[in-house]
């Protein structure tokens, strides 16, 4: 199994450093401490399994992105935000703006690991649920075509006889 990847937008240099290096001993961890930074890096069209986000980047929002990023479809697979003014209706905004979690800084970096190797065990169950479903669709469409197929045979057969 590879190593899942993991993108960390932050603007506070010595925080991302931290989440850095307690997190990539279980990830591939990219760091971007501003959004034009991560679009940098999202231009050469790589995808991450997590995007692990700070709410407050400077003048930028955090959920503002995740919300564009969450339509298109082409940064990752899950996002998570993550916030030191941890208000309810922070946490409601970051909910609605499509983040699969939210955290209250200061979060604890042993249940970071822990959440975030959690959060790729359910995107595993998740692909391996869509596998089975398309795999289960492929055979009901075959056998709805051969049972045309038959069907069609035997309409000629009673035609002739």
């Amino acid at each position: 199994m590879s190593i899942p990847s993991l993108l960390i937008i932050d603007d506070d240099k010595e925080y991302l450093d931290l989440l850095h290096e307690a997190l990539e001993e279980n990830f591939k961890v990219k760091c971007a401490n501003s959004l034009q930074e991560a679009e940098q890096i999202l231009s050469n069209k790589e995808f991450f399994d997590i995007a692990l986000i700070d709410e407050h980047i400077g003048k930028d929002k955090g959920s503002n992105w995740i919300k564009a990023k969450t339509e298109q479809n082409t940064v990752a697979t899950s996002f998570v935000l993550y916030s030191g003014l941890a208000t309810e209706d922070t946490i409601i905004k970051g909910m609605e703006c499509g983040a699969d979690d939210f955290l209250a800084k200061p979060i604890s970096l042993l249940a970071l690991n822990e959440k975030l190797k959690k959060l790729i065990t359910y995107q595993d169950k998740i692909h391996s649920f869509e596998s089975e479903i398309y795999s289960k669709d492929r055979v009901i469409n075959v056998s709805m075509a051969q049972a045309s197929k038959y069907g069609s045979c035997m309409q000629l057969t009673s035609r002739l006889n």
